[in-house]
């Protein structure tokens, strides 16, 4: 799931479904997520009803079809190239067509991603890596977009650009 990217875009006023791939598992997830913004609480950086408004922000879930009427999902699953295609097939089916699906990747290489997905009949995709460690990185995102009409449109206008912790680059 990667907790860190769940509370990046949560602390950018964002809601947003952490999925598993168990019960015990998203369990942990909201574990990591309580975990870091207290943390944050007490270094300074964040109070109390900001705290609050993240873990109110946030659901986690081990079923995907809780992401049917979400805009955008970045998954973060082992990087291996055959897992990465394996997730965008299952997220494809459980979301709605105008959805963009994401990746965070820091070891594969994005263009051979993008090159190996537009071998997969229908499956729209964005290729985003960031920062995932909220308190550590820097709030930039890199974007590839396979060429979907509604991409541009929500990336512009849309998810990211709601997002104030991220700036597209």
């Amino acid at each position: 799931m990667g907790a860190g990217i769940v509370e990046v875009f949560a602390r950018g006023g964002l809601r947003v479904v952490g999925v598993e791939m168990s019960p015990e598992l998203a369990e942990r997830g909201r574990g990591l997520l309580e975990k870091s913004t207290a943390r944050a609480v007490e270094k300074g950086k964040l109070d109390e009803a900001g705290r609050a408004g993240i873990l109110d922000a946030v659901t986690f879930t081990a079923d995907l079809a809780d992401l049917a009427e979400v805009d955008l999902v970045v998954e973060a699953v082992p990087e291996k190239m055959a897992i990465k295609h394996d997730i965008f097939g299952k997220l494809d089916a459980a979301t709605k067509p105008e959805a963009i699906l994401a990746t965070n990747t820091s070891s594969l290489s994005i263009t051979r991603m993008a090159a190996d997905l537009e071998q997969l009949p229908g499956v729209r995709y964005t290729v985003i890596t960031i920062g995932d460690d909220p308190q550590k990185t820097p709030n930039l995102a890199s974007i590839y977009t396979k060429l979907v009409p509604a991409d541009e449109r929500v990336l512009r206008d849309g998810v990211i650009a709601r997002c104030g912790t991220l700036k597209p680059v």
